[in-house]
């Protein structure tokens, strides 16, 4: 699989995670993912990470059976990607997308 491949099956996961966390959150889904948007963010600050990379660390640590937090934690981050401001550094070819952030650029 190419590098190309993979970042469209990472951003299709992460999109398919949002989706999943609105159908079940309902009403609540942005009060619910507000801590995640707020942990999220606080990673990126200590450990200078993008919004992806902060994701990600945060998500090594959740254990594999507790789906829903790490279901939360990515689709917060997709919120906070689609956002101009939630970008740390915004570039033209990756600005507003989870397919361009999935190399880490």
């Amino acid at each position: 699989m190419t590098r190309a491949e993979q970042n469209i099956n990472v951003a299709s996961d992460l999109y398919e995670a949002r989706r999943a966390a609105r159908f079940l959150l309902a009403a609540k889904y942005t009060e619910t993912l507000k801590p995640y948007r707020d942990l999220i963010g606080r990673v990126m600050v200590a450990e200078n990470l993008p919004v992806l990379r902060a994701a990600l660390k945060i998500g090594e640590s959740i254990p594999a059976s507790d789906a829903v937090p790490l279901m939360c934690v990515m689709a917060a981050a997709v919120e906070m990607i689609e956002e101009p401001e939630g970008l740390t550094a915004p570039r033209p070819a990756t600005s507003g997308t989870v397919a361009g952030l999935c190399d880490g650029r």
